[in-house]
């Protein structure tokens, strides 16, 4: 969870958040009520209606009618993400999620389709409630763009011919549109400049590709009690993400790499040895590096505003994507994601 102790009135806006979320899940059909409950329980970091609110308080005071849309802001995101995690695991035919089993796994695909579907059209129902019909277009296009980056790690996966540049654009579709977007659904309905809106959606965007990059590396080195499920999964997919890519360039035994990700069927044993290659070629320490740079760059975007606890925070966020990586010991920073 993470710990907001400098801005006094977060805490007690995230919990409105639940609320409403709590509240829009709330169906008379059981078994929909259930699903979504359980993905409430589940928790998660909540980073995405976070950065709605903390983008907000870049302004300043707010009145309530600007609260009370950053708070409906922020729960119209995470019902967003929420519907993109269970149709992920879906297409993924994943079974676990956050150390639980995942919506397809107990219900089956078609409940899981139509329970993402369910979210997705209470958070359009939010987004609708803010009458901004320009601020609702531009999220159905970050919707159509998520889209695409689905289709296109679909279409790829077990492709040995992917580049870097396809990779980044993938995740940057994928997952890093999303956190843009809060970020700049935040500056939109809080009344932030052009300038300033284009620079925190920017700070969004790189961050979400940092924050992405983290996520595949951890699933290469960390544990299984750290991820929620096996690790060497994005393996097992045939899915190229930036430490496999590296792999298969720059290590010595590419060519059973090569083999591991055209497979549509690997041991177990195949898979902790891909695991060992990877970690053993550079692949981690090359992925550190590329986050970081995003990581500036995010940093860099923040320049435009003045000093202030949500700036600090939004700072403190960024490089918290860093100490989220399994494989050294977490910093004492007081933000966990």
């Amino acid at each position: 969870m993470i710990k907001l102790e400098t801005i006094p009135s977060i805490n007690g806006e995230l919990e409105k958040i639940e609320g409403k979320l709590q509240e829009i899940t709330e169906t008379k059909f059981n078994l929909l009520y259930r699903i979504s409950n359980r993905l409430l329980k589940a928790g998660g970091k909540r980073l995405r209606p976070l950065l709605v609110l903390l983008t907000g308080k870049l302004n300043n005071e707010l009145d309530t009618d600007v609260s009370n849309n950053l708070i409906s802001g922020g729960a119209s995101i995470e019902l967003l993400h929420m519907s993109t995690l269970i149709h992920d695991d879906v297409i993924d035919n994943s079974i676990h999620r956050r150390g639980e089993n995942t919506v397809n796994k107990d219900w089956g695909n078609k409940v899981a389709v139509l329970s993402g579907d369910l979210l997705y059209t209470q958070a359009l129902r939010l987004l609708n409630e803010l009458g901004d019909n320009d601020l609702l277009d531009y999220m159905l296009d970050i919707v159509g763009l998520i889209c695409e980056g689905e289709v296109k790690q679909a279409v790829t996966n077990h492709d040995l011919d992917q580049a870097m540049e396809d990779y980044i654009d993938k995740i940057t579709k994928k997952t890093a549109l999303l956190i843009a977007a809060s970020c700049k659904l935040g500056g939109i309905v809080c009344e932030l400049s052009d300038k300033r809106v284009d620079a925190i959606e920017n700070y969004g965007k790189k961050l979400g590709i940092a924050f992405q990059i983290i996520n595949d590396l951890n699933d290469v080195v960390a544990e299984k009690c750290d991820l929620g499920k096996e690790p060497g999964d994005d393996l097992r997919q045939g899915t190229l993400t930036l430490p496999v890519i590296y792999g298969l360039q720059e290590s010595a035994e590419k060519e059973f790499l090569e083999e591991v990700i055209v497979k549509h069927e690997n041991s177990d044993e195949e898979i902790e040895r891909a695991l060992k290659v990877l970690r053993s070629s550079g692949a981690i320490e090359y992925s550190i590096k590329v986050s970081q740079d995003y990581i500036n760059q995010a940093l860099d975007s923040l320049r435009f505003f003045s000093d202030s606890p949500a700036k600090s925070t939004l700072q403190l966020i960024a490089h918290t994507v860093i100490n989220s990586y399994k494989g050294i010991k977490p910093l004492e920073t007081g933000v966990t994601i």
